[in-house]
């Protein structure tokens, strides 16, 4: 049955109320259903295009990169790290961009 039939069959009175009733609640719960499932979806597209932009901005810091690093490259460094959690006065968790944590102990 179509989505429209139980409201056609309703005009039509060629449907009992309780019938039209129970057809509508399974059709507007699954839309509700759907609907959420759609809104997870979108969620969980959002988090993997945020992901792989940042990746890409890793990839492009790093490819642009000509020579062996033998200095500190704060540009490296902020395009990697999102953040710098601090344990103790000797103890770092670095929080890469891409979801990674190094942990640093001294």
């Amino acid at each position: 049955m179509t989505v429209y039939e139980p409201i056609k069959l309703q005009v039509r009175n060629q449907i009992d109320d309780a019938v039209y009733n129970e057809e509508y609640n399974r059709i507007s719960n699954e839309l509700e259903e759907l609907r959420e499932q759609r809104a997870e979806f979108d969620r969980q597209n959002n988090i993997r295009n945020d992901y792989r932009e940042r990746l890409n901005v890793i990839i492009e810091t790093l490819n642009g990169w000509q020579g062996l690093l033998v200095e500190f490259s704060d540009k490296i460094f902020n395009a990697l790290v999102e953040k710098i959690e601090v344990i103790s006065p000797t103890h770092f968790v670095f929080v890469l961009k891409s979801g990674m944590r190094v942990e640093q102990l001294e």
